[in-house]
C-alpha cells in the first residue's frame, strides 16, 4: 500500500482520534518535512494547518468521526519551511474492524496553489482588460445564436449610448436590431449573412446606433464564430464594437 501511495500525487494521511498522524505518503512526508519516526512519535495533523484555521479544522474533523459531517474544505496549511498554501482537504471515517467503533480519520490532501494562482492571473487578466476597453471605448460582445441573447455588452451600452438598466434590460439581436439606424440595416444583414454562411471569415461592418437622447452614434463591430453545432452551424459569435468617427 505505501508504494502505490507514494506515487499518487497528493497527500495521504491517517490520524487517530486525537489527530495524531499514524499514515502519511511521500508527498505528505515531502509536503511537511516528517518522517514515518515523526509519526512514530505522535506528531498532531493540527500543526499543519494554519492557526486561524486550526479550530474549524478540529471541529471538521470530530464531525467526520461521529459520522454526521462532510469532507471536502479548503483550509490554509503551513510547509515544512513555514510558507503558507491552501489545500483541499478530504477525509472519511476508520472504523475498527474488531470493535466497530471509530478509530480515527482516513483522507487526502490537494494542494490547489496553481489552481488559486490560475484563478487570480485570469482575474487580474480580465480586471486589465476591461481597463483598456473601457479607456478605448471599445466592448466585447458575445452572442449565442440559439438563445439570440447578447451578451457582455451592456455596460458599453449603457456609458456610450445613454441607456439605463431599465431602458434595455434584456438585449437579445432583436433590441441591438432596433437600435440600428433603418438605413444601415441592410448592410449590417448582409455582412452579417456573409459571414455565418462561411463566405468571409470575419464579420466587419459600420453603422449607426440609436442614443438615448435621440442622437446617432457610429460604430464598428467585428467578430467571428466561435462554436458550431452537431451539423456544423453556427451557434456562438464573439467580438468587438467600438465608435468611430462619423464616415467621410
Amino acid at each position: 500500500i505505501q508504494g502505490f501511495a507514494d506515487i499518487i500525487p497528493v497527500a495521504i494521511y491517517e490520524t487517530d482520534l486525537e489527530y495524531n498522524l499514524t499514515f502519511a505518503n511521500r508527498r505528505g512526508y515531502e509536503w511537511f518535512g516528517i518522517s514515518p519516526d515523526d509519526i512514530a512519535r505522535k506528531v498532531s495533523i493540527l500543526q499543519f494547518i494554519a492557526p486561524g484555521d486550526r479550530q474549524r479544522f478540529a471541529g471538521d474533523m470530530n464531525h467526520i468521526i461521529s459520522g454526521s459531517g462532510s469532507s471536502g474544505k479548503e483550509y490554509l496549511l503551513l510547509r515544512h519551511d513555514e510558507t503558507l498554501f491552501t489545500g483541499l482537504i478530504y477525509g472519511a471515517k476508520i472504523t475498527s474492524p474488531e470493535s466497530g467503533e471509530p478509530a480515527g480519520v482516513r483522507g487526502v490532501i490537494i494542494d490547489l496553489t496553481e489552481r488559486k494562482k490560475g484563478a487570480q492571473d485570469l482575474y487580474e487578466s480580465r480586471q486589465r482588460l476591461e481597463l483598456a476597453l473601457m479607456a478605448g471605448d471599445v466592448s466585447i460582445w458575445d452572442v449565442d445564436i440559439r438563445t439570440m441573447k447578447v451578451r457582455d455588452a451592456h455596460d458599453w451600452l449603457y456609458r456610450t449610448l445613454g441607456y439605463q438598466p431599465a431602458d434595455l434590460p434584456d438585449i437579445t439581436i432583436s433590441v441591438c436590431k432596433n437600435l440600428i439606424h433603418p438605413l444601415d440595416i441592410p448592410r449590417v444583414l448582409a455582412a452579417f449573412l456573409a459571414h455565418m454562411s462561411g463566405l468571409n471569415p470575419l464579420l466587419e461592418t459600420q453603422f449607426r446606433l440609436a442614443c438615448k437622447d435621440g442622437s446617432w452614434k457610429w460604430v464598428t463591430v467585428r467578430g467571428k464564430v466561435i462554436e458550431v453545432g452537431v451539423s456544423k452551424e453556427p451557434v456562438r459569435l464573439i467580438g468587438t464594437i467600438n465608435t468611430i468617427a462619423p464616415p467621410g
